[in-house]
């Protein structure tokens, strides 16, 4: 028996020593194989090098600048806020229309699209991370001008929220827009700008849109409006110009500055979020007149031990009209619960905009005007409230969800709630927020290039060290938060809210893909997959 045990492993030894010879001499073809692949490999690389030398020396030459990272570090004026954003080898930053024709005909001409990939920055605000690439970053952040011409307002994509808010205002206008004031134009304005004051009377940012400049991939300028190249005018709103290139300008159409912008953000006990909740408040407040908006949040508040949740009204009517439209709408019960004077504001729309911002800022608002990202990063609690700013704006790894939800999800909050409540003691709990904004419905009235659905519900949690306890607790506590959501998910859109993809398969759209390739006929056969990940100009 031994001996027959012995003979086995003797006979098995001898197989395996033969499998090397086969592959050596019996298989020369696989030998031929393996080494032009090696080879084929090394000249590929040999050669997109000599192109990148190239590339280096004509942007010398016509004195464009950029960087050379190696994949360490981004240079302070092209920093993401995603901290797991992959490094680009090299940040290259023009600061005109024709600095961005003249890198996109180079890259062109050079034939680095084929083996290089390229992505655009406007502020690196955005969740998708495909701002940031392996290859090549265009950073537009040096073209930030801005200025407005009776109701247009024209931008250049790396003009921050903070400069556009005070020119507004200077002016006595308004445009709808989020509340981040780092985020950029290039791409807040073409993927998002829900506001929660303005948006479901005026509609998204992006709806806003009425002609632009861009530029193709291969280097051809366009000028988009109604009457030249209207589909991509049409992808401009909210479907992130196709991907056929890089935006170079915007104009938007702005409105009048209301007379009148009046809020009250309650934080509520869970006993009274039972009260809305049996009352269907949520579901009721949809229906609301155009100038009133409800959103609910639920986070950690400082000095409060529980999640709060707080039932959130902007309105664009006096304190007194907004409260007996509520009454009349909501019921007393519920009324009761918000309308205490002390709970309330009333203001302009720029002391809307402070909301989130420091006691500084609110104080000196005219500091806004010479807001930099560089600052923002430098001395955020300059211009900031602390724990906003830890739960949305600083640089840090994070996990994010974004669904379009039923009208009817007044049950969803309670769940949410009981939810965040077994994270009470752990420190992230200062690092998230649930939101859920009704209003879509209206929005979705105007022309846009996005699916929109009636009730809009986001969830960020954020840490700030990457393969650790924090991060596998966030992303857990992610998953509870996730099922929840998906239990009152509208079934009728098919695509998130464009502002907030996470995943590029997240932005398909077969009609904004036919565009993509109508344009992509012009750029001298640009390898298609390499534009898919890298033309979405992001905020």
């Amino acid at each position: 028996m031994l001996l027959r045990q012995i003979n086995n492993i003797a006979i098995g030894i001898f197989i395996a020593s033969l499998i090397p010879l086969y592959i050596l001499y019996l298989q020369p073809n696989y030998r031929a194989l393996t080494f032009n692949l090696t080879i084929n490999i090394q000249m590929k690389n040999t050669s997109n090098n000599k192109k990148i030398i190239l590339l280096k020396k004509e942007l010398d030459k016509v004195g464009i600048k950029y960087e050379e990272t190696k994949g360490e570090y981004f240079p302070t004026y092209s920093q993401m806020h995603n901290r797991a954003a992959i490094i680009p080898q090299i940040v290259v930053s023009p600061c005109s229309d024709w600095g961005v024709a003249r890198v996109l005909s180079l890259l062109t001409s050079l034939e680095i699209y084929e083996n290089t990939s390229v992505s655009v920055r406007s502020g690196g605000h955005g969740y998708f991370n495909g701002a940031s690439c392996d290859g090549i970053m265009i950073n537009l952040s040096m073209m930030d001008n801005c200025d407005l011409n009776e109701n247009i307002i024209s931008l250049q994509p790396g003009c921050i929220l903070g400069k556009i808010i005070y020119l507004l205002h200077q002016n006595n206008k308004a445009l709808p827009h989020g509340d981040c004031f780092d985020v950029h134009a290039g791409g807040h304005f073409t993927t998002a700008g829900w506001d929660f004051i303005l948006s479901k009377k005026y509609g998204l940012g992006c709806q806003h849109v009425e002609s632009a400049k861009i530029v193709l991939w291969s280097g051809e300028t366009l000028v988009v409006n109604e009457h030249s190249h209207p589909d991509i005018l049409w992808s401009l709103k909210g479907g992130a110009a196709a991907e056929i290139g890089v935006v170079t300008e915007l104009n938007l159409k702005v409105i009048e500055a209301p007379s009148t912008a009046s809020w009250c953000l309650k934080l509520m006990s869970k006993n009274q979020l039972k009260v809305c909740v049996a009352n269907k408040t949520f579901l009721k407040a949809h229906h609301l007149p155009r100038e009133i908006s409800v959103s609910f949040r639920i986070h950690f508040e400082p000095g409060y031990s529980e999640p709060m949740c707080s039932f959130n009204v902007f309105s664009l009517f006096s304190i007194s009209e907004t409260l007996k439209i509520l009454r009349q709408e909501l019921g007393e019960t519920v009324v009761k619960i918000i309308e205490n004077s002390d709970d309330w504001k009333t203001g302009s729309i720029l002391d809307v905009r402070m909301i989130t911002a420091s006691d500084y800022l609110t104080e000196t608002p005219e500091a806004i005007s010479e807001v930099t990202s560089e600052k923002l990063r430098r001395s955020p609690l300059t211009y900031w409230e602390e724990t906003s700013w830890k739960r949305e704006m600083v640089d840090s790894y994070f996990t994010t969800l974004s669904s379009w939800s039923i009208p009817d999800c007044d049950q969803m909050f309670l769940d949410l709630i009981n939810a965040c409540e077994k994270i009470k003691d752990h420190p992230l709990k200062w690092r998230m927020y649930i939101l859920t904004a009704s209003g879509g419905a209206k929005i979705k009235e105007k022309r846009c290039s996005m699916e929109l659905g009636e009730v809009l519900t986001r969830f960020e949690l954020h840490w700030d060290e990457p393969n650790g306890e924090d991060e596998y607790y966030a992303k857990e506590f992610t998953e509870d938060i996730n099922i929840i959501i998906q239990k009152y998910r509208d079934s009728g859109p098919k695509r998130i809210y464009r502002g907030d993809i996470w995943l590029a398969e997240q932005g398909y759209c077969e009609k904004l893909e036919k565009i993509k390739a109508k344009y992509s006929l012009s750029t001298n056969k640009i390898s298609s997959h390499k534009l898919t990940c890298s033309s979405l100009v992001m905020r």
